[in-house]
């Protein structure tokens, strides 16, 4: 494990909104971007939806309720579009949930005790692979699951020494990376094998497959901040695409590769796949925490989960 208590840290920033600055400099605070050009005739309009509220009011105050309880987040897409998985403590524990992408339609997939999150969904739609931690058989596990997209025949398919996290399928799915121990690994799931791709001193966290399968986006602290950099998918040409002070994490590519969204310093952000035209989506608060970016399959949305509306909910930026 590297670097434990910048793990921990990392960590608390990811659960609890607050933002960690690891080094002191100055930034601008980003400015909303109307009218993003983006081939294949997009553009970013700027229109933000809230599609699954679970934001609860104070009686007497009228003030919205933090309670972590009822967070919703982490959400990805079907690849037919239709549906989003994600995690939730909606019925007490962290499990798996899948709604339509209206927001409709909720379903729980899991439920036990463990804590479930992190959910994602194969190329073909039929299994979503998550993170699991917790009891089995009366022993504390770490692992990979992967559970019918029906929520029926759920296995273990990585069995991790500790903490696996930020899941990501190859495009041919016969392969999920992961973070374990600060590195990105790759398990074969055909062979049964596992390689791993970043060995060193920084924390790589968040691989992302780009769709050709080639390339793999990844947050990394290998410059001293949390950037984003992108390497081939067997480990080798890291290359950093972000030099900004704070926490650049989450990459998430568009479907034709063409371009990465990422969050940073809690707004949303997108750049080309090379580093190049970085702009923010998002400028509502400083301290309202934004992540987890993905984008959906035909580009025409980017889902995300934000506090703004007091918990942890998902959103959807409208793209056009």
């Amino acid at each position: 494990m590297k670097v434990l208590g910048y793990s921990i840290i990392f960590i608390f920033f990811l659960a609890s909104g607050c933002l960690v600055a690891e080094k002191k400099g100055e930034f601008t605070t980003p400015q909303p971007v109307l009218n993003i050009s983006i081939p294949g005739n997009l553009s970013i309009a700027g229109e933000i939806q809230l599609i699954n509220d679970t934001l609860k009011i104070d009686n007497e105050t009228g003030e919205p309720v933090f309670n972590e309880s009822l967070d919703d987040k982490d959400p990805s897409w079907s690849p037919d579009g239709n549906w989003i998985v994600f995690d939730s403590k909606k019925a007490g524990s962290q499990d798996i949930w899948l709604m339509d992408s209206s927001g409709n339609n909720l379903k729980q997939l899991t439920s036990d005790d463990s804590t479930e999150q992190s959910p994602s969904f194969s190329p073909d739609g039929k299994k979503i692979a998550f993170e699991r931690h917790g009891y089995t058989s009366g022993k504390y596990t770490h692992g990979i699951w992967i559970i019918d997209s029906n929520g029926e025949n759920i296995k273990e398919v990585v069995n991790c020494e500790e903490n696996c996290m930020s899941l990501s399928w190859s495009p041919d799915g016969n392969r999920i990376a992961y973070s374990l121990g600060g590195n990105i690994w790759e398990a074969d799931l055909n062979k049964n094998l596992r390689k791993q791709l970043t060995n060193g001193t920084a924390i790589d966290l968040y691989p992302s497959y780009s769709p050709d399968g080639k390339r793999i986006a990844y947050s990394s602290t290998e410059s001293g901040d949390t950037e984003i950099w992108v390497m081939d998918s067997d480990g080798g040409s890291r290359r950093q695409l972000t030099t900004r002070v704070g926490l650049d994490l989450s990459p998430s590519w568009s479907p034709d590769g063409n371009w990465i969204v990422f969050s940073s310093l809690s707004d949303i952000w997108v750049m080309k796949s090379d580093g190049t035209e970085q702009k923010a989506l998002t400028d509502w608060n400083l301290f309202v925490t934004k992540g987890n970016p993905s984008w959906s399959p035909d580009g025409s949305k980017i889902a995300f989960d934000s506090n703004k509306a007091g918990t942890r909910d998902v959103w959807i930026l409208l793209l056009k």
